[in-house]
């Protein structure tokens, strides 16, 4: 995916990467990288309620 403009060094177009450790976004005219915390967890999000209350609250 490209983020064009949006390079904070050179103001140039970022294109955004997956690696071995995340989400990168190299800029494609200075070289400027940085990594994004944002997508880098793919870890699913757990509910805080079961699937046999889920039933309970949506059949009442």
């Amino acid at each position: 995916m490209f983020r064009f403009k949006s390079c904070p060094r050179c103001t140039g177009d970022m294109f955004v990467e997956r690696t071995d450790f995340g989400w990168d976004e190299v800029c494609l005219s200075c070289g400027f990288r940085r990594d994004h915390r944002i997508f880098a967890s793919a870890e699913p999000v757990q509910s805080s309620t079961s699937e046999l209350e889920h039933r309970e609250l949506v059949s009442v």
